[in-house]
This record gives structure tokens, C-alpha cells and sequence, in this order.
């Protein structure tokens, strides 16, 4: 079934949704979209490891003393989240420390045009399959996505 989008929906679906994926993820999820209201600017400082834990400034580096003595922050475009026994941070950017990557602009139109509407889940997950995509919602406590793409 091929759902036909115009493209205000779909400008509409890119201001609401993000898609990003992991490209050092060697699993069966290539992409996942969030709501792109969850991700804010914030310090490195402010997010969690891991672990849970809160990152360590000092381990980190990421509150900087210039020559002068003042302190900068490294910033980091992040969503801090409980993941059902840990507080945990998806940071888009920064790879070097975890952090996945905003999907190109094809692979988003793609996705977000076969997009369905979030469904009632019965059960523990649901798998919706459209022409290009496999979309996988799920109710677990730590599945801070809106879904899963394959």
C-alpha cells in the first residue's frame, strides 16, 4: 500500500520528528526517530555515562579554563532520559563519546514519508511494515524512541 505525502506533511513530520541513526551500531535497527523536542543544547557536564552516572567534568574536559582564568562549557546537542534503571543521554554528534548522527536527508524523507501513525500496542511491541521500511514500536521502559526503522 503506497500512502501518498505532500510535501507540507512532510515538512511538518521533519519540524516534529528527528531520524538518526548509529553508523557504528552493528545491529538489526538501522535508524530511530525521536521527537526532536527531547534534544536541547546542554553541557557535557549535564549528561550521564553508560553507567548512569553523571559524566565527571574533570574526567571529561568539559568545563575548559582559558588563559584568563574563565570557565567555557562544552556544549552538546543531548536528550537526558530514564531508561528504566539508569539515567542514561543520547548525544547526536560527538561519535568520539557515543553519540549517533542525524540520518542524511534522503534516508529522513524516506522514512518519514512511510511513517505511520504511532499504534495501539496489544502487547509488549508492534511491528508495522510499509512498502520500504519496517517500523518497530515497542513499550519498554527503556526504548526512549518513538520506534526503531529497518
Amino acid at each position: 500500500m503506497t500512502t501518498t505525502i505532500t510535501k507540507k506533511q512532510l515538512e511538518k513530520l521533519q519540524e516534529e520528528f528527528i531520524v538518526l541513526e548509529n553508523p557504528k551500531y552493528c545491529g538489526d535497527e538501522k535508524f530511530y526517530i525521536a521527537k526532536r523536542s527531547n534534544f536541547e543544547m546542554m553541557n557535557l557536564c549535564d549528561t550521564y555515562d553508560t553507567y548512569g552516572q553523571p559524566v565527571d567534568s574533570y574526567d571529561c574536559g568539559c568545563d575548559i579554563k582559558d588563559e584568563d582564568g574563565d570557565v567555557s562549557h562544552w556544549e552538546v546537542l543531548a536528550y537526558n532520559f530514564w531508561n528504566g534503571s539508569n539515567w542514561a543521554t543520547t548525544i547526536i554528534g560527538a561519535a568520539d563519546m557515543g553519540g549517533i548522527e542525524e540520518a542524511s536527508e534522503k534516508d529522513s524523507i524516506s522514512i518519514l514519508s512511510e511513517l505511520p501513525e504511532s499504534p495501539y500496542i496489544d502487547g509488549i511491541s508492534e511491528t508495522i511494515e510499509t512498502e520500504n521500511h519496517s517500523f518497530f514500536y515497542s513499550r519498554m521502559g527503556d526504548f526512549n524512541w518513538i520506534c526503531t526503522v529497518d
